[in-house]
């Protein structure tokens, strides 16, 4: 009688207990990057950085943010959906990133 009692209880409170994912807006922040990848014979001829949106970056930011850009597009062209026989594909990448470090790229700004 007890452990059913207890079993109940048990369960009974695991209702009240509410999980909240923490949305990504408090500790990062998101970019939006685009790359244009050339294919000629269904092989990567080139990529190559098209823009970066932010408002608020210096230039190194905007440096940093496009070779991190860069490095998840050529993963990206990997995938059989990205991929042409010949053309150009246009890629929108989405990066988040800490606002600890994009405040590394400031501190790496101010330095030089």
């Amino acid at each position: 009688m007890n452990n059913s009692i207890v079993l109940f209880l048990l369960l009974f409170s695991l209702g009240f207990y509410n999980v909240h994912a923490q949305s990504y807006r408090k500790d990062s922040l998101q970019f939006k990057i685009y790359t244009i990848t050339t294919f000629k014979d269904s092989k990567v001829k080139d990529v190559v950085l098209d823009k970066v949106f932010c408002d608020y970056c210096s230039n190194s930011q905007l440096i940093a943010l496009g070779q991190l850009g860069l490095k998840q597009s050529n993963k990206l062209i990997k995938k059989p959906k990205n991929r042409m026989v010949n053309g150009k594909n246009r890629l929108a990448i989405y990066l988040r990133i800490s606002k600890k470090d994009f405040a590394n790229f400031k501190q790496k700004d101010s330095v030089n």
